[in-house]
């Protein structure tokens, strides 16, 4: 995004205008004021917090302009009697950043009326959208066209020409995901329909409510069924728990009071319709002359805008020694800080026995951050907690590369620091849409950086697995 003279990312963008149950569904450079934004929420509850988190990431960023937040009343916008009136109260001024690209295909569609009603002016009726189907329906007046009875084919052919003319210019500077069918005729349609501009909403059925069928919650879901863009029903619902499969991988080096080590590690995610994910963790590790291996698997629900609740299984096994995990995780998420927790029950060759962690993580900015955290038994016999750190340069040739490091102390004298780094494959975003969007901590994860679902209280299978596995980042 282009703002003030300045290059703006548009995933930080889009983190910072999401604000709980009120986030920013537009935003557009104010025309007497270059260097101020107006951004656009559906309701007044919340904006001075809004606005005020937005000042501290523009400032904290560097980023010279204000950001001034709009609330519009949903009351109002669901009387609307056009598309036209619908968009109306956003303004007409340059938009910087609409996440649904709903308001960009409104002004579109709008422009389309606009072209046609110049381009035929008395011969058009009116013009109307069906939104289900992405679907225009140009209807002209038939006294335009009839000579003694019969409507002239030649002049009616020159129009529907002149029609898919117009239209085609209007919409060649949108993206291919957005297409429009034409229908032309003398009637109006008879499904559902809503008219583009005021001077077709003043004739014929006027003011079509289309917004009484769709009882929409937010501006921003009319216009996912206006327009056909099932991006904008995420924003006003919430994102997908998985916003597409995505995976990772890692390695990293590193030693302790046992000696030193390698490590490599996976996870593949994919999701389960809109609100639910899965994740298969795998990892691979020698240390000396010992080969350590682990196997896992996550289930979980997610709002990535709110929280995750999951649960999880794994096995991991050191030459013939084995452990088992199966519990409950959770996280919630609250601008920058994300809260874990997890709890279970471990079992095999170490002491069967339950467990509970937690950890804090906070993100410095959407590429970076540190966390704390730590695990203990009920019977507080076993504990250990650590540190960790983790920062994505955003290289444009390597987007997903990101460096980690990570220190875990322990009972029993355990101690240990890693160093490595990760890929992240999938959609290229910041490092905290990443873990809030994507895929949640491996389950082979530190205890003390991510707090993670990991196995490091596997004390009594070996020193090694614990070490291992509680000093590897997720």
């Amino acid at each position: 995004m282009l703002f003030n003279g300045q290059i703006i990312d548009d995933g930080w963008l889009d983190q910072v205008f999401r604000h709980g149950d009120n986030p920013v569904i537009l935003a557009c450079a104010n025309k007497t004021n270059p260097d101020r934004l107006n951004a656009h929420t559906l309701v007044s509850r919340g904006r001075r917090s809004l606005k005020r988190k937005i000042g501290k990431a523009f400032s904290r960023e560097g980023i010279r302009g204000q950001c001034d937040v709009i609330g519009h009343n949903v009351t109002k916008l669901l009387g609307a009697g056009s598309l036209r009136d619908l968009i109306a109260p956003f303004g007409d001024c340059e938009i910087v950043y609409d996440p649904t690209a709903s308001f960009g295909r409104a002004r579109t569609v709008v422009r389309c009326a606009d072209a046609l009603r110049r381009q035929l002016a008395t011969q058009l009726h009116g013009v109307y959208l069906d939104p289900w189907r992405r679907t225009l329906f140009v209807v002209l007046d038939p006294t335009e066209y009839k000579r003694g009875g019969d409507v002239t084919k030649e002049r009616l052919a020159e129009t529907e020409r002149l029609i898919g003319q117009t239209v085609s210019e209007e919409m060649k500077w949108q993206d291919r995901g957005f297409r429009l069918d034409i229908r032309i005729g003398f009637d109006l349609p008879h499904q559902k329909v809503l008219p583009v501009d005021v001077a077709t909403a003043a004739r014929g059925r006027a003011r079509i409510s289309l917004f009484t069928r769709l009882r929409a919650r937010s501006t921003t879901t009319m216009l996912a069924a206006v327009l056909g863009t099932s991006a904008a029903a995420a924003v006003a619902d919430g994102l997908p728990a998985v916003s597409a499969p995505n995976a990772k991988l890692a390695i990293a080096g590193g030693g302790g009071d046992s000696g030193g080590k390698v490590v490599g590690d996976g996870s593949v995610t994919f999701p389960i319709g809109e609100r639910y994910g899965a994740q298969i963790d795998a990892m691979l590790g020698e240390e000396g002359s010992n080969t350590v291996w682990g196997v896992a698997g996550q289930g979980f629900w997610r709002r990535p805008e709110q929280g995750l609740i999951g649960v999880f299984g794994g096995h991991a096994k050191l030459d013939d020694e084995e452990v088992n995990r199966v519990g409950a995780t959770g996280e919630i998420y609250k601008d920058q800080f994300t809260y874990g927790g997890y709890g279970g029950y471990q079992f095999g060759d170490a002491d069967d026995d339950a467990f509970l962690g937690a950890n804090v993580r906070w993100y410095n900015t959407d590429n970076f951050y540190v966390s704390v955290g730590g695990e203990i038994t009920p019977d507080l016999s076993s504990s250990v907690g650590g540190v960790e750190a983790e920062y994505m340069p955003a290289f444009s040739a390597l987007p997903g590369l990101s460096l980690f490091a990570n220190a875990s102390r322990g009972e029993e004298e355990f101690a240990s620091a890693m160093v490595g780094m990760r890929y992240y494959f999938g959609p290229k975003k910041s490092l905290i849409r990443r873990h809030r969007e994507d895929d949640p901590p491996s389950f082979f994860g530190s205890i003390g950086g991510a707090g993670s679902i990991g196995m490091s209280q596997a004390a009594n299978v070996s020193q090694n697995i614990k070490e291992t596995q509680a000093a590897y980042g997720g």
